[in-house]
């Protein structure tokens, strides 16, 4: 779809509401997709209890507001 919408020089805003894991793949996704704009998601997974079970879970940089790629597996 992205590929498609670059064709028409339009930007990619994808709907992500599936946490932490979703999250992360979206993440590696918009780093290799040019016209991507923005990401949704759901900030769930930084609750303290999910924070206990899922390791390694993308965060927001305070300074930035943005998500950092991760380059672990």
């Amino acid at each position: 779809l992205a590929a498609t919408a670059e064709t028409h020089y339009v930007l990619v805003a994808p709907h992500n509401v599936g946490g932490s894991v979703l999250t992360a793949a979206s993440l590696q996704l918009a780093a290799c997709t040019p016209n991507f704009k923005i990401l949704e998601h759901f900030n769930d997974f930084a609750d303290a209890e999910i924070k206990k079970v899922v390791h390694g879970a993308p965060e927001i940089d305070p300074e930035t507001g943005c998500f950092t790629v991760s380059h672990a597996p």
